[in-house]
């Protein structure tokens, strides 16, 4: 039985049902041909998020069960454990690591009664073009990761908010996958020992005001990491230093703050009779974030500002 359904520009799904062939039909990006449970109520508990090219769940279980999928699919999927006992391609999972597969071979996960985790499965297109502009290590194969736990518990946390929609919400589909994307190559890459690629001071400032440049014309369309990755040829992790040491805000904090003031502008002008119509055309498209964030930005709903330019 579907619980709750809500429309952002991806699909957002909750639900909490018994029904097997129900959770069957509610795998988008790596459809399961079997899932098999021991005796008594099923009992699933499952939050999930979903685009054209990536899928990310936080799913619960009262009893044993294992999903079984024989058939290839294009897709590189990862399961981490959120409590109880989780199994992914026989790799029992913990508080210290991941296990992830290509898609070529299919996939059997198995949880025991009272197991939780989350997986994610992404479009193998999007998952190396964000590690080649992001300068992340090649992803191949079946393996299982160890990880430090701090990470581990980040990774978890990212992505079980996303799943239940209190993360990422707001962001339209070329952002949310983005910064998914990122969290799930940052987690596997932490401690890899990847070469770190030095820029001279002047070349800091022109990616600084590259990155800056981009956000002021393009503030009204989705803005993604990768995207300013690839203008400016360096890494997120030495742009986003660059971007913090010079500017004192984080790259998606400047931009939230750039789009926040134009929106003010537009009210102030009165160009616009409804604040949907003018979160939206600053790129902010979860009209509830906006006013949330406007609020704590000007110390005043966006209603209110838009009254005062009509008087």
């Amino acid at each position: 039985m579907s619980l709750d359904i809500q429309s952002y520009s991806h699909r957002y799904i909750k639900f909490q049902l018994d029904d097997i062939d129900t959770l069957t039909r509610t795998f988008q990006a790596a459809p399961l041909n079997c899932i098999q449970t021991t005796p008594g109520v099923l009992g699933a508990r499952l939050y999930d998020v979903s685009t054209s090219r990536l899928e990310v769940r936080d799913a619960a279980y009262a009893e044993g069960v294992s999903l079984t999928l024989s058939d290839p699919f294009p897709r590189f999927a990862l399961g981490i454990s959120l409590g109880g006992d989780v199994q992914v391609q026989g790799v029992n999972l913990n508080t210290s690591n991941v296990s992830y597969i290509s898609g070529a071979n299919g996939m059997i996960a198995r949880l025991k009664p009272g197991a939780r985790w989350c997986n994610i499965c992404i479009d193998w297109n999007l998952l190396e073009s964000a590690a080649e502009v992001q300068r992340y290590a090649p992803i191949a194969g079946d393996n299982y990761y160890g990880m430090p736990v701090r990470i581990h518990n980040q990774l978890a946390a990212t992505l079980s908010s996303v799943a239940q929609g209190t993360l990422y919400a707001e962001k339209p589909d070329e952002e949310l996958e983005d910064s998914l994307v990122h969290a799930v190559l940052h987690a596997l890459n932490a401690g890899s020992g990847r070469a770190t690629y030095k820029t001279n001071l002047d070349r800091r400032k022109h990616n600084v005001h590259t990155v800056i440049e981009f956000i002021r014309a393009e503030y009204s369309r989705p803005v993604t990491i990768t995207a300013l990755c690839r203008l400016t040829g360096v890494s997120e992790r030495t742009l986003q230093y660059h971007f913090k040491m010079s500017v004192g805000l984080s790259i998606q904090q400047y931009l939230m703050h750039y789009r926040l003031q134009r929106a003010r502008a537009l009210l102030l002008r009165g160009h616009f009779e409804h604040i949907s119509e003018v979160a939206s055309a600053c790129g902010i498209h979860h009209l509830g974030r906006f006013s949330q964030y406007y609020r704590r930005l000007f110390g005043e709903l966006p209603r209110a500002t838009l009254v005062t330019s009509f008087q």
